[in-house]
């Protein structure tokens, strides 16, 4: 399994529609409906404006801790001993998250552990 990453996707997109000259706001976007629904399930890479690395951290230590537990359940045989477990867990949320309070990785991981393990 690879690894992971955060990535923002921009598009724009823009329609013509015909409405009545009174129409709202509401209604004119009602009208333009269709045409955006067609645009993204068929012209999407023509309306693509930007793909970037999102640069802000989009995982909590509860969300990086259980992506890394199941990353690594797929390679369970890799692992030997549960203190070897839990240092492969603490690199990779390591790597999401950057820099982690040792203490609170301790509590996050003693809680999601008694869950799941």
């Amino acid at each position: 399994m690879g690894l992971n990453i955060a990535k923002l996707v921009s598009i724009n997109i823009m329609t013509r529609v015909i409405v009545d000259v009174d129409a709202t706001d509401e209604e004119v976007l009602e009208a333009a409906k269709a045409n955006f629904h067609f645009q993204v399930d068929n012209e999407l890479s023509e309306n693509l404006e930007l793909i970037q690395e999102d640069t802000e951290v989009p995982f909590s230590l509860t969300d990086a801790t259980n992506i890394a537990l199941t990353e690594l359940k797929a390679n369970l045989s890799s692992v030997v001993t549960p203190e070897s477990f839990k240092s492969v867990i603490s690199n990779r949320v390591k790597e999401l998250l950057g820099d982690v309070d040792t203490n609170e990785f301790d509590l996050e991981w003693d809680r999601i552990t008694s869950q799941v393990i």
